[in-house]
C-alpha cells in the first residue's frame, strides 16, 4: 500500500547513541492553533521520558520517531489543561503498542485554600483543587464507557487501575513544597529526586506560576549533559537554581509587545492580562503598567546556561488589524533574549532534535 506523502510520518533525525531533547509542541495557552501544545521529549540512549501532554503531542510523539515501548516515564508540569489536553488520550491510544509499566509523575493536589477568592460557585466542589492522581482519576471516571467497552471487547489493559487492577500507568505525585501555598509557590529549598534509573536522573523545583500551586522545573541529568524544562513561571530564584550550569535551558516566553497588541484587539478581560505578567516570563526585560518584567534573556544568563530555547510561545498566534492570525517571526522572539543572554539562543522547531553535550 502507498501512504499519500500528505498522510506519511515525517521522522526526526535520532542519533544513534547519546542524549538529544526534541521540542513536540511549543504554543503556550490553550490557542495551539499552527503550533502544538506544550511537550517535550528527552531521549537519551535509546530511552523515552515526556514531560508535559498539550494538543498534539500523540501525533508528535510519532511523527518524532519516538517509540512508544522505550518510554519509561511521563511527567507533568502543573495542572493546566493546556499541559494535560491529551493525558488520557495518550495512553489510552497508545496501549495498542505495549503493556509495559510507565511511571507518570506530577503535582499533589493544592487544596481549597490555595484557589483564588471567587463569589462563583466551585466545580467539582468536594475536590476542587486536585493533584495528579485525582485528576487522572477523574479522567478514567469520564471515560468509563469507553474504557468498559475497550477492555471488555478489545482485551484493552485498565490503564490507570480503576476497575482495582494493577495499573498500567503509575501515578506518582511529588511532595508539596515545604512551606510552599499559592502566596508562596517557590518556597527556597533544594531539588528533589522526582525520577531515577540507568538512563537519566531528573531533579523538581516548584517555580513561580501564580496562582497555580504547585508547578515545577524538571531537570535532567544524563551522562552526555543536563537539560532543564523550566515549567510555567515568571522569573525566580528556584528556576535559576535548578538550572545552574545547565547544558540547554527550555525555557517559556511571553512576547509582551504581541500580547498587549493581541489581547487589545481580542478585547480579551483585564484579569488575563494580570495573569499573563505576574505568572509569565518576558522575552525581554520591560517596564509594563508599573511594574519591571525581566526578559528570558537575564534569568538563563544568571543561572548559567550554556544554550537557551524558547518555548511555550505566548502569543502563538497574533492577529492583525483585519481579523487575520499570524505568527511572529523568529527575529522578533529572539531579540531580546539575543541582548540579554549572551550565549546561543534559539525558537523552539517543533520536531528537532537538540544533540546535548556537556562540553566537559
Amino acid at each position: 500500500m502507498t501512504i499519500p506523502p500528505e498522510h506519511a510520518l515525517t521522522r526526526a533525525d535520532l542519533p544513534a547513541s547519546g542524549t538529544a531533547a526534541i521540542v513536540l509542541g511549543s504554543a503556550g495557552g490553550p490557542d495551539a492553533w499552527t503550533r502544538n501544545g506544550p511537550a517535550v521529549a528527552i531521549w537519551s540512549h535509546g530511552a523515552v521520558y515526556l514531560v508535559d501532554f498539550g494538543l498534539g503531542v500523540l501525533r508528535q510523539f510519532r511523527r518524532a520517531g519516538l517509540d512508544y515501548r522505550k518510554l519509561r516515564a511521563g511527567f507533568v508540569t502543573h495542572l493546566h489543561s493546556d499541559h494535560i489536553a491529551e493525558l488520557f488520550m495518550f495512553f489510552a491510544s497508545s496501549h495498542y503498542h505495549s503493556r509495559h509499566a510507565i511511571e507518570l509523575i506530577g503535582p499533589g493536589g493544592a487544596g481549597p485554600s490555595n484557589l483564588p477568592l471567587t463569589d462563583r460557585p466551585l466545580v467539582n466542589p468536594l475536590d476542587p483543587a486536585p493533584g495528579l492522581a485525582s485528576t487522572v482519576r477523574l479522567l478514567a471516571r469520564g471515560f468509563a464507557y469507553d474504557q468498559n467497552i475497550r477492555i471488555g471487547d478489545e482485551g484493552a489493559p485498565d490503564l490507570f487501575g480503576a476497575t482495582g487492577d494493577e495499573p498500567v500507568v503509575r501515578v506518582r505525585e511529588l511532595p508539596l513544597p515545604d512551606g510552599g501555598s499559592a502566596a508562596t509557590p517557590d518556597p527556597a529549598g533544594e531539588p528533589v529526586l522526582a525520577y531515577e534509573d540507568d538512563r537519566v536522573r531528573v531533579l523538581a523545583l516548584p517555580v513561580r506560576h501564580p496562582p497555580i500551586f504547585p508547578c515545577y522545573a524538571l531537570r535532567f541529568e544524563t551522562p552526555d549533559g543536563s537539560v532543564t524544562i523550566s515549567g510555567d513561571t515568571a522569573p525566580c530564584a528556584n528556576v535559576e537554581a535548578i538550572a545552574r550550569d545547565t547544558d540547554l535551558l527550555i525555557h517559556e516566553a511571553l512576547h509582551v509587545d504581541g500580547i498587549l497588541e493581541h489581547l487589545a484587539r481580542t478585547g480579551a478581560p483585564a484579569e488575563l492580562l494580570e495573569h499573563m505578567l505576574k505568572a509569565h516570563t518576558a522575552d525581554r526585560t520591560i517596564e509594563v503598567e508599573g511594574r519591571l518584567l525581566e526578559g528570558v534573556g537575564r534569568v538563563a544568563r544568571r543561572a548559567g546556561a550554556r544554550e537557551l530555547v524558547l518555548t511555550h510561545l505566548v502569543p502563538a498566534v497574533d492577529m492583525d488589524a483585519s481579523g487575520s492570525y499570524f505568527e511572529l517571526d523568529d527575529d522578533a522572539w529572539l531579540a531580546g533574549p539575543r541582548a540579554e543572554f549572551g550565549g546561543p539562543v534559539r525558537v523552539a522547531r517543533e520536531l528537532e532534535v537538540i544533540p546535548i553535550r556537556s562540553p566537559g
